[in-house]
């Protein structure tokens, strides 16, 4: 494969903005069916198919053709970011260095972390769809680069020589497709979103995210219920377990059904449940038919609330976003009430409905959706693997780093929920009076003091990024 060879998915602005939304670059089964457009992924069911250096004319047209109106632009792959081995045109399976071809097949979903720009036929289209983000509340460019150089725009001009598009759906020709449970895959991008934003609330919420986004970590996790959900995504294991059924049958719903709250109480007043877990449920549908229906308070409701699984189906048909969920506060929230809501609303939200205030953190975006490509990948034994990229910073580690402690807490106004260890000082060798620098103060968080007062701070994106920036 030539240094110089560049490769392109060549699309219109509405797919595009649409694999943004969603987190990830997929075949259009990844799309729900109304926002998926004419292009070049219809031809490769499973694949995404990347040109190399140029593209043929009547894929240009196709990528253009399902309505007036629309933009084409390429996305540009850089495959250096990608390790593995892939399919091409001809139904070869080769490695990603050894590439000879000029239409290659990337098994589905790619990471937004692999773009290595987006290109357009002129500097209008790109103005435009800069403009579009101003619109939109999960359209985020964040760190995707966009270009429209004259050197590209010669792109744009059709080659009606080249003919290596494909135009036909003959699964014969290529090796089967990853079968990528798409929802699932981007509930676990909506959970983990979730779980960085309520990290800041403490040390064990840091752990619970760190957990989730690598997969290795299953022992630092304690609560029985986060435990269940970590089991489902990451080992699908606990089919003995009473609550490990509950959470299963729980999430399940909560990621295909259209209808939660009537999709919930359907759930827990069906006939499929085990006699001993019948009549609990049957309570818990009680309790939330009434959530609305009486006179008792939000807060008393939640008072009389004994178990975690209660709390967070009452939390659920209380709000019906994250961002909802992140603007209500009520003293009696532990920190592990806190992780589950933010595991349950994520899943429930997904990737897309992130909210914008989160998903503008810096590097934030791009880590989630290579986070989602590689649980896809991982999960289905595909060969396909992925540059790691910089994961952003939690609050926990803005804390701790060492150079910037100080400064992280007065930014936040954390100096009630800090002791000072050691005070920053001259030193001096003993007896002399030799200047020797500055010892950097060292500060030990109080973690009830801490939480209390981080639980009920919103770090927006204009704070998040301005403290990750400190040096």
């Amino acid at each position: 494969m030539a240094k110089k060879d560049r490769w392109f998915l060549p699309t219109n602005t509405d797919n595009f903005k649409m694999m943004v939304a969603q987190g990830l670059i997929t075949s259009p089964d990844g799309f729900s069916p109304e926002k998926y457009y004419q292009d070049e992924l219809q031809n490769y069911p499973g694949f995404i198919p990347l040109f190399r250096n140029t593209i043929p004319g009547k894929t240009l047209k196709l990528i253009v053709s399902e309505q007036p109106g629309m933009i084409a632009c390429l996305i540009e792959i850089d495959l250096s970011k990608i390790t593995g081995t892939i399919n091409t045109q001809k139904g070869d399976s080769v490695a990603i260095q050894e590439i000879q071809d000029d239409l290659i097949l990337l098994p589905a979903p790619l990471p937004l972390s692999v773009i290595k720009q987006i290109i357009f036929a002129s500097e209008k289209y790109k103005k435009e769809l800069l403009n579009e983000q101003q619109l939109s509340s999960n359209f985020i460019l964040a760190d995707l680069k966009l270009q429209s150089s004259k050197v590209d725009q010669k792109l744009f001009k059709a080659d009606e020589q080249l003919d290596i598009s494909g135009g036909n759906n003959d699964s014969k020709e290529h090796n089967n497709p990853l079968n990528i449970d798409y929802q699932k895959t981007y509930a676990f991008g909506g959970l983990l979103g979730n779980l960085f934003y309520f990290s800041k609330n403490g040390g064990l919420s840091n752990d619970i995210y760190k957990a989730f986004s690598t997969s290795d970590k299953q022992d630092s996790i304690k609560n029985a219920d986060e435990l269940c959900i970590y089991q489902y995504f990451y080992q699908n294991n606990g089919e003995g377990d009473l609550l490990y059924l509950m959470y299963q049958r729980l999430i399940e719903k909560t990621i295909n059904g259209s209808d939660f709250k009537n999709n919930i109480i359907e759930l827990l007043e069906s006939n499929d449940w085990d006699e001993k877990l019948k009549k609990r449920t049957l309570e818990l549908s009680q309790k939330l038919r009434d959530f609305e229906n009486n006179d008792t308070s939000i807060s008393n409701k939640f008072c009389m609330a004994e178990k975690s699984l209660e709390r967070l189906l009452l939390m659920l048909f209380h709000r019906d976003s994250s961002e909802g969920l992140i603007d209500y506060q009520l003293d009696l929230f532990t920190e592990d009430d806190y992780v589950l809501f933010a595991l349950l609303f994520g899943i429930r939200d997904k990737f897309i409905k992130i909210p914008e205030f989160i998903r503008a953190y810096q590097d934030l975006q791009n880590f989630l959706s290579f986070k989602m490509a590689e649980y896809a990948h991982l999960s289905n034994n595909s060969s396909i693997k992925f540059l790691d990229i910089k994961p952003p910073k939690t609050m926990q580690e803005l804390l701790r780093t060492a150079k910037i402690k100080k400064q992280v807490v007065e930014k936040l106004a954390l100096k009630t929920c800090v002791r000072t260890i050691i005070s920053g000082d001259y030193k001096c060798e003993k007896g002399k009076n030799i200047y020797q620098g500055f010892i950097e103060p060292k500060y030990e968080i109080i973690e009830d003091e801490y939480f209390k007062t981080m639980s009920k701070k919103k770090i927006d994106a204009a704070l998040y990024n301005q403290l990750e920036r400190l040096k």
